[in-house]
């Protein structure tokens, strides 16, 4: 409706471990109505909802704080719908984008070893008729090896040429002192092959600005990213910086 806008989240209640997901659907002040997303039948650890779009919202939730459960939310029926490639332990969905119609393509990531493994970045379609999946495809940071690098999609959008560009996260295996000795963002395009199917991805790592590190990838809006960064002050401190980033 008109001023009226849609957005996923999440809260915590004072003294309660669980994390809780919402709905919001009103004005900008936030006096519309405010709905507890609750899959699983509230069985839930953590629940986070991340996008919202065409009638349906997505996102994952946890049993224990190490296996997520990616779902889609009808927001008229109140229906969850659970999604997973085939053999996956652990699926989370941050992004849907609705192309018309019953279609709508998903992002977010997965993994396949069990807890602490490689997790890889994947594009699905979706059929809100048949809740149906088809040509899932699964993608690792910069095409490399998938021993090496933890690649996670943030959200996704249309580049309005038939395909899409996503936000995507990463970090590297390697640790020193308990920390990964790597991690940051970047800007990826996926298009669609003549089959339907979903090609390779063309990455665009996003560079720090002097002084930052730890660059986070967390939304996309046409070819832009927007994000946060971890800056250095002048007494050794550390500062979270949000940034947008356009890909020319």
């Amino acid at each position: 409706g008109k001023n009226n806008v849609q957005i996923g989240g999440s809260y915590k209640i004072a003294n309660d471990t669980k994390t809780f997901g919402f709905l919001y659907e009103g004005p900008l002040d936030g006096s519309g109505e405010w709905t507890t997303i609750s899959p699983n039948d509230g069985n839930t650890f953590m629940v986070f909802v991340h996008s919202v779009m065409g009638g349906y919202a997505v996102g994952n939730y946890d049993t224990t704080p190490i296996n997520g459960y990616a779902f889609i939310y009808n927001i008229d029926t109140k229906e969850f719908i659970e999604i997973a490639p085939e053999g996956a332990y652990s699926t989370s969905v941050y992004g849907i984008w609705h192309n018309g119609g019953t279609s709508y393509t998903l992002a977010g990531g997965c993994s396949f070893e069990g807890p602490g493994k490689i997790s890889q970045g994947f594009i699905v379609d979706w059929d809100s008729k048949t809740k149906e999946t088809s040509n899932w495809k699964t993608y690792q940071y910069m095409n490399q090896n998938v021993k090496s690098i933890i690649s996670h999609f943030e959200g996704i959008t249309s580049d309005e040429k038939g395909g899409y560009n996503l936000p995507c996260d990463w970090i590297g295996l390697e640790k020193e002192n308990g920390f990964p000795l790597e991690s940051g963002g970047a800007f990826v395009n996926i298009k669609r092959n003549e089959d339907g199917t979903f090609s390779d991805a063309e990455w665009v790592p996003l560079e720090f600005p002097i002084n930052g590190s730890s660059i986070s990838a967390n939304t996309a809006y046409k070819n832009n990213i927007l994000g946060i960064y971890i800056l250095s002050d002048n007494n050794g401190g550390k500062l979270k910086m949000s940034y947008n980033a356009k890909v020319v």
